[in-house]
């Protein structure tokens, strides 16, 4: 049986270029309010679900923006 730490795991899943950054935002809040939190910016899919699968808390928050092409519009 796997034992889950009270808290959020943020994962952030934005390009470099992309100015918000609501996981950072997130963690800083968490902070205030004195919850438990870790944060970690990833790059490629397979870093997400490493993040997951060996994620030791309760929640998990992923943070990211979609893009739409011109084409999609």
């Amino acid at each position: 049986m796997h034992l889950y730490e009270n808290g959020v795991h943020i994962i952030e899943c934005l390009d470099h270029e992309d100015s918000g950054s609501e996981g950072r935002f997130f963690k800083e809040l968490f902070k205030l309010m004195e919850i438990k939190s870790k944060f970690v910016r990833i790059k490629t899919i397979d870093e997400l679900l490493s993040q997951i699968e060996h994620s030791n808390f309760k929640y998990i928050h992923i943070s990211t923006h979609g893009s739409v092409s011109e084409e999609e519009q």
